[in-house]
């Protein structure tokens, strides 16, 4: 959904899950979750960037942005 709707179930994200970025219906980015800050904010890394343990939201205020949180279970 968009940032509003996910906001809070971000918290939930843990280590190894997934956000995906979709763009008019496409899937354009997938960023890991790979800590959380202070708060519990999650915290991702992705390659097209070269972004380390960032905000999940960091360059995506576009409000025509849907959030996928993807959960991994192993």
């Amino acid at each position: 959904g968009n940032y509003e709707k996910v906001y809070k179930a971000s918290y939930k994200l843990l280590p190894g899950d997934f956000i995906a970025y979709e763009k008019k219906g496409d899937i354009t980015h997938i960023s890991v979750v790979t800590a959380a800050d202070s708060k519990g904010y999650a915290l991702v890394t992705c390659h097209n960037t070269d972004r380390n343990r960032v905000p999940w939201d960091l360059g995506w205020s576009n409000g025509k942005i849907k959030f996928w949180l993807i959960r991994v279970h192993f």
